[in-house]
């Protein structure tokens, strides 16, 4: 009786490695061999069942993906690649409000790639993540979508300027009000430097911040009940840069640049 074809493709960790390894091109026993580490008795077993269900093709000692097989492995890494992300720490992303995420950029999850969970103590809560902040100092830009904005903001800005960074704020309605309101002369300050452009987003942001540099991206967000979660995602990948760029470019269409208050 033959298996599920679900089972086939995941079942065995030899098999879906397989898979993966061969959708880099043809390969031969012996290199599959040295990538698994593992025996050619315990591998050939393995690779019988994917010939069985044409999933991939053997010729002369070398074997490769059929056009089913290559269909399917598509699929295989964009499933891997977002249930690694959710993997991470699943309490986080299942507690949060992820509505902010358009479905088109959802979709593409896992791009956000290596990740870490960081919980801060609850007396660094509103303050900066340090690694982040020494990639941001790094970087030639530095993009910030936020509901909130550091006490010391004007500091901060002036820090990253004087390094040469530049620096996009795209800020909420609210969080501009408030600003000139109680603090005009700190913001009048920021949006006069020449390397800052400031953006009000007429869209809701639901979130707290999501920032990226040229290195690292940090999301900080809203739980379902409206609560700032105590959790932060802290991204390296160039991929989750890629992303982060992509959910700028989103909330720009419904934002006008400040160049003065």
């Amino acid at each position: 009786m033959k298996k599920d074809l679900l089972d086939v493709l995941f079942l065995s960790e030899k098999r879906k490695k397989v898979l993966l390894i061969l959708k880099e091109g043809p390969k031969e026993t012996d290199y599959l061999l040295k990538e698994l580490g593992t025996t050619r008795q315990a591998l050939l077993p393995q690779l019988r069942i994917l010939e069985d269900y044409h999933l991939i093709i053997h010729l002369n000692d070398m074997y490769k993906l059929s056009s089913i097989g290559e269909i399917l492995v598509e699929d295989i890494q964009s499933l891997l690649a977002k249930t690694d992300i959710f993997g991470i720490d699943i309490n986080f992303w299942g507690e949060c409000d992820l509505d902010f995420i358009p479905r088109s950029l959802f979709k593409k999850v896992g791009y956000l790639g290596e990740c870490k969970c960081i919980i801060p103590h609850i007396t660094e809560m509103y303050e900066l993540n340090p690694d982040f902040h020494e990639d941001s100092m790094n970087s030639s830009e530095h993009y910030v979508m936020t509901t909130f904005m550091h006490p010391n903001f004007p500091k901060l800005v002036d820090d990253l300027v004087n390094n040469g960074v530049n620096v996009s704020f795209l800020i909420s309605e609210y969080l501009f009000d408030v600003l000139k309101r109680k603090r005009y002369e700190d913001f009048r300050q920021v949006i006069g430097y020449e390397k800052v452009n400031v953006f009000v987003c007429s869209k809701e942001l639901n979130f707290q911040y999501v920032s990226f540099n040229d290195h690292s991206l940090i999301l900080s967000l809203f739980k379902k009940n409206g609560e700032i979660s105590s959790k932060r995602m802290l991204c390296t990948s160039s991929t989750s840069l890629k992303w982060g760029h992509e959910l700028f470019q989103h909330y720009m269409q419904y934002s006008k640049k400040i160049t003065e208050i």
